[in-house]
């Protein structure tokens, strides 16, 4: 499957006071980054897109919630 920017619409339809400033999506054991126009589209946006397999992914939502 390939991420577009249309997978990324909720993230940009809430408030500026809400919205995320950065996505973590898990990509399993294979590094599977999104085609550079996306992450291009995304950080014109002001949100930064990193790919990580999921647990260290998870981890560093947990850290950046309690920042």
């Amino acid at each position: 499957m390939s991420l577009t920017f249309a997978h990324f619409a909720p993230v940009f339809d809430k408030v500026e006071a809400e919205m995320s400033e950065i996505v973590l999506p898990g990509s399993d054991h294979q590094y599977i980054f999104p085609d550079f126009s996306l992450m291009a589209e995304q950080l014109k946006r002001g949100l930064a897109l990193e790919v990580m397999n999921p647990r260290p992914a998870c981890r560093t939502c947990s850290v950046l919630v309690n920042e």
